[in-house]
């Protein structure tokens, strides 16, 4: 039976999971349906335990928690910490001989994995996978038993051990954004310190899922089926990926609720789907709550996994930036560990998603205005450049670029979001992705980005000109596209790429005065392509910059170089090096300094030099190309 009036609702016009699911409830390898939740709008998730726990923790699976306790504890002795039982027996849906025991165990960290990416490979991690193994044979009510190791490495943080806490920088730090979910959401502490008191409220955010990641964690399994020894770790292997299809396939298809039951979350993610889809979807479910390891090590159930992998894999983010940030420099302790990430206040200087979503659209500037950017003819723009021998102040040149066969009005080559689909849509760029309008560049290699140290506030993903283009056509008509590629509660889009081959021979830079008086390019042209109300927050660039109007209409604002002392930039060691924290629309921007302002239509042409600091937004649908050039004179 379905457990609710709702549930039913949800399941009612998908006969093949439905069928499905009466299967699996009838052959007993399904308890019951369990919870699903409704996403708030900060990307949090409630609790997905009942509300009453402690019968779940009865017979069988009391005597799994007390046997793993103590093999645990006569392993890591003092150093352990806490040990935590998370997934189907902590949400009471476990089945006896079918479900996994998972666990968490938290221990103090040896020197060897004293960083995270060494967890895996420590000595008391392999101890802990041994433990795992040697109680498998003990427990035959439960599949598989799995210890995840999290060792911390912090020891000035172990102090607080004595008040029952540890900071929520040592926990984040050695769990990654996944497994801080998991505790914060669906485990309950059997043994030592409750981790969960130690984590902040985002931690309970949706983890995100990149498709790389995802199809190498399928593969990966689907490989072990085929090497492991024993057809029972071989068949969990299999179970274990289309679980992952499974609960993927869901958080990528469903924004607004989660579940990690397996029946819920085959129903979301068949809404919508086709026909074969949904046979698909039905056929894991049954497969992955069975017990039958012929059926698991077929060709056919190899088949279904892979092309269930690469249909989720293309509704999901190519590359995304971890999920939760840690404390706010003000709370922050300096110590060894630490010290980098304290020294740069990289963590809450920059406004959180909800503060940049709240922003209006086109909010006016409090920046004070030192007039508009000298216009100028392109021949008298050449003369002051070549007695400056180089660019001494902004310059704008109306309608320099109105040749352009980008920008020629009538021609049969003016870009369009509809011309560039059709031309271009199979080129690939990266788009930078924002749940708001305001598009803050972040240096994605960065190392604290990478391990999870910095929170970005915004995301690249690679994009082709046809899905762009469309995106941002259904945004200027007052759509929402779906599916989301990073944010569920709505984001928004900026090519932001180089200017290909073919797109080139729309580009006539050459046959425009003054730039072709500027001296050679220092890098490929690049397309700037946006929504109205998009905006470039205040940064400044190291060479002299061109930036040629194509489409709609751009704002911009300027400072010069010795402003940029007051717009306080953050440094080059940091993730948003060369972006500035003040902002102009904001009370609180400095009254001592001034801007120049510009506005650019089609076929104008803007010159600045470098490290004049700049302040972009889109008053439409906008398209520019931008030129790094350099004279033979100056530095790179």
């Amino acid at each position: 039976k379905l457990k609710s009036s709702q549930e039913t609702a949800l399941f009612s016009d998908r006969d093949c999971i439905r069928a499905s699911l009466r299967s699996a409830v009838a052959a007993g390898s399904l308890r019951r349906v369990g919870r699903i939740v409704r996403i708030n709008p900060d990307g949090t998730i409630p609790s997905l335990l009942p509300k009453v726990v402690d019968h779940q923790l009865h017979a069988p699976w009391n005597s799994v928690i007390t046997a793993t306790i103590e093999a645990t504890r006569q392993t890591l002795k003092n150093d352990l910490i806490s040990i935590m039982i998370r997934g189907s027996i902590a949400c009471g849906q476990a089945k006896p001989r079918i479900s996994d025991a998972d666990f968490i165990v938290v221990f103090k960290a040896d020197e060897s994995s004293s960083r995270p990416q060494a967890r895996l490979s420590s000595s008391k991690a392999s101890a802990l996978r041994q433990v795992a193994k040697d109680l498998a044979p003990q427990l035959p009510c439960v599949s598989k038993i799995e210890l995840t190791p999290v060792p911390i490495a912090d020891y000035e943080a172990l102090q607080d051990l004595d008040q029952g806490v540890l900071s929520s920088d040592a926990i984040l730090a050695a769990v990654g954004p996944e497994t801080a979910f998991l505790v914060a959401t669906s485990a309950i502490p059997v043994w030592g310190v409750d981790m969960r008191k130690s984590l902040p409220a985002l931690a309970s955010r949706c983890p995100r899922v990149v498709a790389r990641d995802f199809e190498d964690s399928i593969y990966e399994a689907l490989n072990a089926s085929k090497q492991l020894d024993g057809i029972e770790p071989r068949s969990r292997a299999v179970r274990w990926a289309l679980k992952r299809c499974l609960r993927t396939a869901m958080q990528a298809r469903c924004l607004e609720a989660f579940s990690r039951d397996l029946a819920v979350c085959a129903c979301c993610a068949a809404r919508g789907a086709s026909a074969q889809r949904r046979k698909e979807l039905a056929s894991a479910l049954l497969l992955a709550t069975s017990s039958e390891a012929d059926a698991l090590l077929s060709r056919d159930t190899e088949d279904l996994c892979r092309s269930l992998t690469t249909w989720v894999s293309s509704l999901l983010p190519i590359r995304t930036g971890p999920l939760v940030s840690v404390t706010p420099p003000s709370v922050v302790r300096t110590r060894p560990g630490n010290l980098l990430r304290s020294a740069l206040g990289m963590v809450s200087s920059w406004p959180n998603v909800d503060q940049l979503r709240s922003q209006s659209l086109l909010r006016p500037t409090v920046a004070k205005l030192a007039g508009s950017v000298q216009e100028m003819e392109g021949s008298e723009a050449r003369k002051v450049m070549d007695r400056a021998n180089s660019v001494p102040h902004p310059i704008v040149v109306r309608n320099a670029a109105s040749h352009w066969p980008s920008t020629k009005a009538g021609g049969a080559r003016k870009w369009t979001l509809q011309t560039l689909a059709q031309r271009y849509g199979r080129e690939w760029g990266l788009v930078r992705v924002s749940p708001c309008l305001d598009f803050p560049f972040v240096e994605m290699s960065h190392p604290f980005v990478e391990s999870g140290g910095f929170n970005p506030p915004s995301q690249e993903v690679a994009m082709q000109m046809a899905e762009i283009a469309d995106r941002l056509g259904q945004h200027e008509a007052g759509g929402t596209v779906s599916p989301m590629t990073t944010y569920r509660a709505g984001e928004y889009y900026y090519w932001q790429s180089t200017v290909g081959e073919e797109m080139m021979k729309d580009v006539d830079i050459n046959g425009t005065d003054p730039l072709d008086a500027m001296g050679t390019l220092v890098q490929q042209p690049r397309l700037w392509l946006s929504g109205s109300g998009s905006v470039s927050p205040t940064h400044y660039d190291a060479s002299d910059s061109v930036l040629v109007q194509v489409l709609g209409r751009k704002r911009m604002l300027l400072w010069p170089p010795t402003a940029l002392r007051h717009l306080d930039p953050y440094p080059n060691s940091h993730p948003l090096r060369r972006r500035t924290r003040v902002d102009p629309r904001k009370e609180g921007f400095p009254e001592n300094i001034a801007a120049f302002e510009v506005m650019l239509e089609p076929g104008d042409v803007l010159l600045f030099p470098g490290k004049w600091a700049h302040f972009t937004e889109s008053h439409s649908l906008s398209a520019s190309v931008s030129l790094r050039m350099r004279r033979t004179h100056q530095a790179t």
